[in-house]
């Protein structure tokens, strides 16, 4: 649904910006506030300064190539290396929801929110076996609590934990 906007309307930020989110779980308000000072294409990191983020701690988060190879291109299309990734009118962008929502429905995608790519990162991670610990701190979730809801999605059962001390 995201390419056949994309090629109706041409190249446009939704598409950039659910990669984004699938592939570094950022909260949409802080995406959305991202500036291309923040993205530093050297150490393919984004730096995610306390004033944008929920809980008010700065982070500096990887880029994994798909998500680096998206924002590269997109700042390619817009010609810009200032101000905001997502600008809007003279600010950032604020309003996704309603061209978001029309993706959704193309795609035949019902109760979904933005924030469930924020679900999705998490939940892809803890299946293919990433630590809880690392999940945390790319979540940037001040305590392990709020990353425990992703622990039963880990292939890493309590009978094969047990099954290691057999080797």
């Amino acid at each position: 649904a995201l390419d056949r906007r994309e090629k109706k309307s041409g190249h446009d930020y939704l598409k950039t910006a659910v990669i984004l989110s699938l592939n570094t779980g950022i909260r949409k308000g802080t995406l959305m506030s991202l500036l291309w000072e923040d993205i530093n294409f050297e150490s393919h990191t984004m730096f995610l300064r306390a004033a944008i983020m929920k809980g008010g701690k700065s982070a500096v988060l990887p880029l994994n190539d798909i998500a680096f190879n998206n924002l590269l291109d997109w700042k390619k299309y817009t010609g810009r290396d200032s101000g905001f990734v997502f600008p809007g009118n003279g600010n950032r962008l604020r309003d996704t929801k309603k061209p978001f929502e029309r993706v959704l429905r193309d795609a035949e995608i019902e109760n979904f929110t933005w924030h469930c790519l924020r679900h999705d990162f998490a939940s892809q991670l803890a299946m293919k076996g990433v630590p809880l610990h690392i999940i945390q701190k790319l979540m940037c979730h001040a305590s392990i609590d709020m990353t425990q809801r992703y622990a039963h999605l880990s292939p890493n059962s309590l009978d094969d934990a047990v099954r290691l001390l057999e080797k």
